[in-house]
């Protein structure tokens, strides 16, 4: 994904925003709970995505998020947390993600807010077949 954030929007500030809070405005997001917090750098939290992704039933999410500065542009990197450490409840599917990195780059006069993901979403019964 690319944002382009707006002029004289403060990168830092917007990027927090996009990233690390973007459960406190996004209503697909639910139930976010943090399980762990180590200064502002590193954060273990669980939630669920209130509406079905895509095709897909409701989600359960479990992972680790490190926050870190490099040059001057800070960097976001996500990850999944063993089902041990943290079950999925009974009525839900986990999904594992696998990771997901967000960052921004200054593009002239503009910030712009990139980010990878990759998830499995535990997709069961899923077959092509050929003919």
């Amino acid at each position: 994904m690319r944002y382009e954030l707006p002029a004289g929007a403060d990168p830092i500030a917007a990027f927090t925003l996009l990233n690390h809070d973007r459960y406190q405005w996004d209503s697909k997001f639910s139930n976010r709970t943090i399980l762990f917090k180590e200064a502002e750098d590193v954060t273990i939290y669980r939630y669920n995505f209130k509406l079905p992704v895509g095709v897909f039933s409701l989600r359960d999410f479990a992972e680790k998020e490190i926050h870190f500065m490099h040059d001057g542009l800070p960097y976001s990197y996500v990850s999944c947390i063993p089902d041990a450490v943290c079950p999925c409840p009974k009525d839900n599917v986990r999904t594992e993600t696998i990771f997901a990195i967000a960052t921004l780059r200054k593009e002239g006069e503009k910030y712009v807010s990139y980010s990878v993901y990759q998830y499995d979403f535990k997709v069961a019964n899923l077959a092509i077949t050929g003919g």
